[in-house]
């Protein structure tokens, strides 16, 4: 295996990551050793190779030879199972194991096979392992949605056509097989504007965004032509694109969570102010405009209520409560965000 190579298809990869796929360098490895899952898959399933699956193995060389991957990184299997499933499994950076559902194999055409097929290898080459953010919080399914919006785009290289990897989404979302399907995607993308509820958005515990939404981010995505530069990305020309998939991510999957997450920071940040402001036992003329200036008249009023509605000995108790209590929500919403709001009260207590 040339180590070497290798590195410069993690480059590769790396040129079209998603810029909401954080990439975090103390994510942990699979929980099980891949030696474990080979042999287990060795007893259970079949491996793709060219004496006994050679259709299939022509579309692994040559999802291998797009993305630039020694075909000897990859052991590949189809094991039977009425799912629709792929997944991708390393425990270190220089091989991986990716294992089919039959039903999804026979699901889908060979170019669509390998839309998938490179949508896995992108999860390895991208470095896509369990997450170290805590795997309680809304935070973590959201870092594991945008995974995907940049595994799409692996995979889309990786079969090198947008309108089979649509129908490899479509097909997956709908379970028909291609007689029954006349794929047309701009009408099926029209079902997004025929959500009548989108601010509920989709299920924060969801690790993938719907096939729909992610159809749309990588047909905004190839539309851009990008794709057809892998090698030499434009990272101006990334950026445009991918503010235009967040637009729509946040609009249909992640609103109300993001809204959950801005709230949380927001309280967070002002109760840290609020302990600030009690300690000398007043709250005069001058901290008020500058309470209001930040906060906003509205939750002013809010404050000076809470102010007069609880006993003055009972005060610091109560905010350190409430300081407690936001801490709290915003961990396990987004702890990821807890030191960019303490690092705004800090700015907004050199105000008063």
């Amino acid at each position: 295996m040339d180590q070497m190579k290798l590195l410069k298809s993690r480059e590769l990869a790396n040129s079209v990551r998603y810029s909401r796929d954080l990439h975090d360098s103390s994510l942990g490895l699979q929980p099980s050793s891949l030696q474990e899952v080979t042999d287990l898959y060795y007893r259970n399933a079949v491996e793709i190779h060219k004496d006994i699956t050679p259709e299939l193995e022509q579309s692994v060389l040559g999802v291998c030879k797009k993305l630039s991957v020694d075909r000897s990184v990859v052991t590949v299997f189809v094991n039977s199972s009425a799912e629709l499933q792929a997944a991708c499994y390393y425990t270190d950076t220089q091989t991986c194991l990716i294992r089919f559902s039959s039903a999804l194999v026979n699901l889908l055409d060979p170019k669509e096979f390998e839309f998938v097929l490179g949508h896995e290898i992108g999860h390895f080459l991208l470095q896509h392992a369990p997450s170290a953010t805590n795997s309680q919080s809304a935070e973590y399914f959201n870092f594991q949605r945008a995974k995907e919006i940049s595994a799409d785009r692996v995979g889309l290289i990786g079969c090198g056509d947008f309108l089979t990897s649509a129908k490899a989404l479509i097909k997956t979302a709908s379970g028909l097989e291609s007689r029954l399907l006349k794929v047309d995607v701009n009408h099926y993308l029209t079902q997004i504007e025929r959500i009548s509820l989108p601010d509920i958005g989709e299920n924060p515990l969801n690790t993938h965004p719907s096939m729909l939404i992610r159809t749309k981010a990588l047909n905004d995505f190839s539309r851009s032509n990008i794709h057809e530069n892998y090698g030499s990305i434009d990272p101006r020309k990334l950026f445009v694109v991918d503010s235009k998939i967040t637009e729509h991510l946040d609009k249909y999957v992640d609103k109300k969570l993001r809204q959950k997450i801005k709230k949380a920071g927001d309280d967070l940040t002002l109760w840290i102010v609020a302990k600030k402001i009690i300690e000398d036992g007043k709250f005069d003329k001058i901290e008020q405009k500058t309470f209001s200036d930040f906060f906003g008249i509205e939750t002013l009023e809010k404050f000076k209520n809470f102010l007069n509605s609880v006993n003055t000995l009972n005060i610091k108790k109560e905010i350190e409560n409430k300081l407690f209590n936001s801490k709290q929500r915003l961990e396990n919403l987004s702890p990821g965000s807890l030191k960019k709001n303490y690092d705004t009260a800090i700015k907004v207590l050199e105000l008063f």
